[in-house]
């Protein structure tokens, strides 16, 4: 079993500004010795401790240990780390996903398709923000318009939106560019949370009001917050549905993974989020503590392969040669410690429109007859790390010593190293659960560079895919594109990786979902003994 004691964030980048507004407010915490003033309706601070004294013990109801550090509380800046915990429980979103991760009514009780490029939704009455500011369609409107000006997050939620009109208080209506299935689905990820148009004032006001003083309907708010390091949730007493159980729950940041997994079996932590295989066996070993697996939905790993050029990985049985040449299950008992499933489909498990496809089977054999087929002799490419954390220099290695035993000399280089054809490993993470969103990651290339444009029958089934608005239609559509795609193996297909959640189970009781998202709403603390 390899060494995973460092983490690695979901494999995602920062934008260069979503980077500087959490050093601002950093840098604001540190030099200015006065708290900052807690929000609308939070119960009062306890009293700080007189300096030299020691501060009374304090344990929130339930703390959660997350895999690296808190980002700006402004969801329009961008929730790509572990702050998108605090924002899904701070703030709500027009759809929200229920726990088999279906769209479901959030601050929309409802939606309909108005026209090919209309969608019109009914709005949640009697709604109100943690500072008492009413939510109506002329909230709606302001929040796009200024998530549509925001560019910091380096990533727009709603790409084929292009505007969104009022119809009356309780209505609103997005137009967008081209017809957009997936349209409720998107409107679910934590980028498109509702903030409101209060604290920013006209013209757009403040651009950092909601970085550490996140205001929204949702069933917390952040009474006590330490950029970076931790945020403290309490219930939102202005909120419009049930109240939560958990009275109280600090977010947490330890970013090292092992020191992650001992706060849990010392009980520091109720909740030890994204830990590595290698921690999940001491963490199990301990009375009291639980790691369910849960395939994580939203990330997929595999080998990105640069189809585009011209040369032999744009030949279909090189590249499946390449499939059939690596023995994944042995990389995922011998080094992933056997959480992860194989995946030969273009998108996750529980993502609209995954259709199981038979995974290629570990026969070095048939890859060189696929070689001899396509005229190779001898097939030497680039293998590039697309990450330097010691877990994918494991992972790149034992694909390239995979592959030699079918006459493939892989050779592991850093992408840095420029010439030669060109393969990436690498995560690919998506924040809407559908299958059409997979396939654009895929044709424009994601975070490997090398897109993998779709061609011939696999062309002309994703273009009526994406014209489609009947589910199950689409969900058949989206089924014959993996079936097609797998012969055409546009990438080597690898595995999903589970998602593994340290649970105390004398504190909480959760079930964990695909998308590893903490909805606090649906944690159960356990009563104390007594």
């Amino acid at each position: 079993m390899r060494p995973r004691g460092i983490f690695s964030l979901p494999r995602a980048r920062l934008g260069l500004t979503h980077l500087l507004a959490l050093v601002l407010a950093l840098l604001v915490t540190a030099c200015n010795s006065r708290a900052l003033p807690p929000p609308p309706g939070a119960p009062p601070a306890p009293p700080r401790p007189k300096p030299g004294s020691t501060p009374p013990p304090h344990r929130a109801q339930v703390v959660v240990a997350e895999p690296g550090a808190i980002g700006p509380l402004d969801p329009a800046l961008g929730a790509t780390g572990p702050e998108r915990d605090v924002v899904v429980n701070v703030y709500d979103r027009l759809v929200e996903l229920d726990p088999a991760l279906q769209p479901a009514a959030g601050l929309a009780t409802g939606w309909r398709h108005a026209g090919a490029t209309t969608w019109e939704f009914s709005l949640r009455k009697g709604v109100s923000f943690s500072d008492g500011e009413p939510f109506d369609a002329a909230t709606v409107v302001a929040w796009f318009d200024r998530l549509r000006a925001t560019s910091l997050g380096g990533q727009d939620p709603l790409p084929s939106v292009s505007h969104v009109q009022r119809v009356d208080d309780a209505t609103v209506r997005f137009e967008t560019r081209e017809p957009d299935p997936l349209l409720p689905r998107r409107l679910a990820s934590p980028g498109a949370s509702i903030t409101p148009p209060g604290p920013f004032g006209s013209g757009g006001g403040n651009s950092q009001a909601l970085v550490a003083r996140p205001v929204g309907t949702g069933p917390y708010l952040a009474a006590d917050v330490v950029p970076g390091e931790r945020v403290v949730l309490v219930p939102n007493t202005r909120y419009w549905g049930a109240p939560p159980k958990v009275q109280e729950a600090e977010i947490r940041a330890i970013p090292d993974a092992s020191a992650r997994a001992a706060a849990l079996e010392q009980g520091a932590v109720d909740v030890a989020l994204r830990l590595p295989p290698a921690e999940a066996p001491a963490v199990k070993a301990t009375p009291g503590l639980a790691v369910p697996p849960v395939v994580d939905a939203r990330r997929l790993s595999r080998v990105s392969l640069d189809t585009a050029a011209p040369g032999r990985l744009a030949d279909p049985r090189v590249r499946q040669a390449l499939n059939y040449a690596v023995d994944k299950q042995g990389i995922i008992d011998g080094i992933l410690a056997g959480q992860a499933v194989q995946n030969a489909t273009l998108t996750g498990q529980e993502a609209f429109g995954y259709c199981p496809v038979r995974a290629y089977p570990y026969d070095p054999a048939r890859a060189q007859a696929l070689l001899q087929a396509a005229g190779v002799q001898d097939l030497t490419f680039k293998l590039e790390l697309a990450y330097s954390s010691p877990e994918d220099g494991a992972i790149v290695q034992a694909l390239a010593q995979s592959m030699a035993a079918a006459g493939i000399d892989a050779r592991p280089a850093p992408t840095s190293d420029p010439g030669g054809a060109r393969a990436w490993f690498g995560t690919t993470t998506v924040d809407v659960l559908d299958a059409d969103e997979s396939f654009r990651a895929v044709q424009d290339g994601g975070p490997s560079g090398l897109p993998a444009p779709f061609g011939g029958q696999a062309l002309l089934l994703v273009q009526q895919e994406r014209r489609e608005t009947n589910d199950a239609k689409r969900a058949d559509l989206a089924c014959q594109i993996h079936q097609v795609e797998r012969e055409a193996a546009p990438v080597l297909f690898l595995w999903q990786e589970n998602l593994l959640t340290g649970l105390s189970r004398k504190t909480v009781v959760w079930k964990v979902a695909g998308d590893g998202l903490l909805r606090l709403g649906r944690l159960t603390p356990v009563p104390p003994p007594g």
